[in-house]
């Protein structure tokens, strides 16, 4: 029996995987200096940051009357989109950097995704980066 004791011993998939990481971090880094400033792309999530301590059971009335307000000025709406926000508000409050560096995580798993998708249906490392 023997054990891998080089890089070219290692599995395809563990090369790929490493690959992959890098530049998911690579390219959500681009969003780093976003984190400090007082300016935000996401509006939507202004509308909960005020949102005072609430139960489960008003947060979720909250959230129903929301999705039917836009449903009925908007047409349909994206009450999935609704209930992300409400989740994060409960989570992060009113504190902006939470919410910058959970979409900082996101992009990353984002970028993860789409780098290893693209590899799954073989498009080359160079065009997928």
């Amino acid at each position: 029996m023997t054990s891998p004791t080089n890089d070219s011993e290692k599995p395809a998939w563990t090369t790929r995987a490493s690959w992959v990481l890098l530049w998911a971090i690579l390219i959500s880094s681009l969003y780093l200096p976003t984190l400090g400033t007082r300016f935000d792309f996401a509006d939507d999530g202004n509308l909960v940051y005020p949102a005072p301590a609430m139960s489960p059971a008003e947060r979720i009335e909250l959230y129903w009357e929301k999705v039917i307000a836009n449903y009925r000025d908007l047409g349909p709406f994206r009450p999935v989109l609704w209930l992300h926000w409400e989740i994060q508000a409960e989570m992060f409050g009113a504190n902006e950097l939470s919410w910058r560096l959970c979409r900082l995580v996101w992009t990353t798993l984002s970028a993860a995704s789409l780098l290893w998708l693209m590899l799954e249906l073989g498009i080359a490392k160079i065009p997928a980066s």
